[in-house]
């Protein structure tokens, strides 16, 4: 995952382009955020003791959708994006 916004890219190019090498890896099975034990926590979480197949998998699916946006957000220009970056890591997290 070279893939970094170039200085002059805008934004929604740099989506496009991001977009398509998801969908490529998804192709090869490549997929990432994908951790069980992390869904089983956050499923322990809302009450759930013993999800479903369904819950599980809704939970991952999730979870790797969460990751791919964090990791867009990463990749953007920092000299043009790098504020809303900081204010997202400085804000309080919510449960």
């Amino acid at each position: 995952m070279n893939l970094h916004q170039d200085r002059f890219q805008y934004i929604q190019e740099f989506c496009d382009q991001y977009i398509a090498l998801k969908k490529v890896c998804s192709e090869l099975g490549l997929r990432f955020g994908r951790c069980k034990e992390c869904a089983l926590a956050i499923l322990k979480e809302k009450g759930m003791t013993e999800p479903s197949k369904q819950d599980i998998n809704k939970t991952l699916d999730k979870l790797e959708e969460e990751h791919c946006a964090i990791i867009f957000v990463y990749k953007t220009n920092r000299q043009r994006y790098g504020k809303y970056l900081q204010q997202v890591e400085n804000a309080p997290t919510t449960t």
